[in-house]
């Protein structure tokens, strides 16, 4: 199985392949490791590479898997999908407008923009939290914000609607 690995910017691709015995070979250009999974609990694993263990918890929806590992948080798109997934009803807002969606279900921890605000294409508009992970959601154009569908503190469904976003003319 293919996925899209995106961190710090950067999107790397990994080929990943899986055995009967759990153990996990991934494949990032030239660099193949290889890792035995355990499930802990729900939403955490433990894995060992060499002699090195792990403990990463992580989230998931129908498209992305959010992983936190040493502090820091990772994202895998799932093979076919695409980051634009985030925003939904595009159609039905009409072709100058986006409506950035819950990517899973979680808590609107902070809402950065106010309904008015101008924005730019990669700026932090919330914090979504999901799975003891900070989810940021970022715009994917330069506009105005039209309208919040959401308060800080509210728990949302994956796909329910944040943000909707005005491409500047």
């Amino acid at each position: 199985m293919e996925f899209e690995f995106n961190h710090k910017g950067d999107t790397y691709r990994i080929t990943v392949q899986k055995d009967k015995d759990r153990i996990i070979e991934a494949k990032i250009g030239n660099t193949s490791l290889k890792a035995q999974l355990t499930l802990q609990k729900e939403h955490q694993l433990s894995f060992m590479i060499g002699e090195k263990s792990y403990v990463a918890d992580f989230a998931a929806n129908a498209d992305t898997v959010y992983v936190h590992l040493n502090g820091e948080q990772f994202r895998f798109n799932l093979p076919g999908r695409h980051d634009e997934q985030q925003f939904s009803d595009n159609r039905a807002a009409g072709r100058d407008n986006l409506i950035l969606s819950a990517p899973m279900p979680g808590n609107v921890l902070k809402l950065n923009v106010s309904e008015g605000d101008s924005v730019t294409e990669g700026q932090n508009l919330a914090i979504l939290e999901a799975m003891k992970m900070e989810h940021a959601l970022v715009s994917a154009l330069d506009g105005r914000v039209k309208k919040i569908y959401v308060a800080e503190n509210d728990l949302v469904e994956a796909g329910a609607r944040i943000i909707e976003l005005e491409r500047a003319k």
